[in-house]
């Protein structure tokens, strides 16, 4: 019973900490972001600065870099960007949960080819 009341109270603090932690950002920074996205997996390398709950930053890979702003608060990471593929302009929606202070986990959006996948953010 113990254990039981002890999951409760640690699983109630984090879901407390979470938004307090979505809100002061913490997005300043260099993350590797890992997407998957139509059956394919690609890693890119994001640097974030932030202003208040608005962040900018860039997510280069070997072949395209991704300009991205943002903005996080009680809801979540939401992010736009545009960025290339195969020669075509292509524009990102991003939206995600802070999991912890180092993790940021959520859904992609590629446009105009209407395809959605997932990505983490992952400190480095």
């Amino acid at each position: 019973m113990t254990k039981i009341v002890f999951a409760v109270a640690a699983l109630s603090a984090l879901c407390l900490t979470a938004p307090a932690m979505a809100q002061d950002a913490g997005l300043t920074g260099d993350w590797t972001m890992t997407s998957h996205i139509a059956g394919t997996t690609r890693q890119s390398d994001c640097t974030f600065t932030n202003t208040g709950a608005a962040f900018t930053g860039t997510c280069k890979r070997e072949d395209s870099t991704a300009t991205l702003t943002g903005s996080v608060d009680k809801d979540g990471v939401h992010i736009k960007g545009t960025s290339s593929y195969g020669g075509s302009a292509i524009d990102l929606t991003y939206e995600a949960k802070v999991v912890d202070a180092a993790t940021v986990k959520g859904t992609v959006h590629v446009e105009p080819y209407k395809v959605d996948g997932d990505f983490t953010l992952a400190k480095k």
